[in-house]
């Protein structure tokens, strides 16, 4: 099983909300016209290496891409809030619903057909729950 990075607006959101740990993979930030585009980047191959970034780039700055797991853990380590997605009972295709739990609060955030879909969007909506 391969774990799956989190999204850049989903990256971009945890760094406004206060995650800064050591990642493999960031996105760089880049602004184009009036919103914000990101740039998959390995960490390690392109700061370490001294590699430079292009001398035409509009790089803003950058956000860590953690996978999908490690941002969960980092919610229930530092705020306190689990996160659990379930399969729906339903005719095909199969969907899964996303959950997560906050001071006593169960909150669904909807059905996704998929697994890594249902946990992006509850780690999103959790994002936004944080107060900075």
């Amino acid at each position: 099983m391969e774990e799956k990075l989190i999204i850049f607006s989903t990256a971009k959101l945890a760094k406004e909300k206060g995650f800064d740990e050591k990642c493999e993979f960031q996105y760089d930030i880049f602004e184009e016209g009036n919103k914000h585009n990101g740039r998959l980047r390995d960490f390690n191959h392109a700061y370490s290496t001294g590699k430079p970034m292009d001398k035409n780039s509009n790089c803003l700055n950058s956000a860590t891409a953690p996978t999908q797991s490690f941002l969960q853990r980092w919610l229930r380590n530092n705020h306190n809030i689990d996160i659990w997605i379930v399969p729906f009972i339903s005719k095909e295709p199969k969907q899964f619903e996303g959950f997560y739990w906050n001071r006593g609060d169960v909150i669904n955030v909807g059905k996704h057909s998929s697994y890594e879909k249902a946990l992006e969007a509850v780690l999103f909506e959790t994002l936004k729950l944080i107060r900075n």
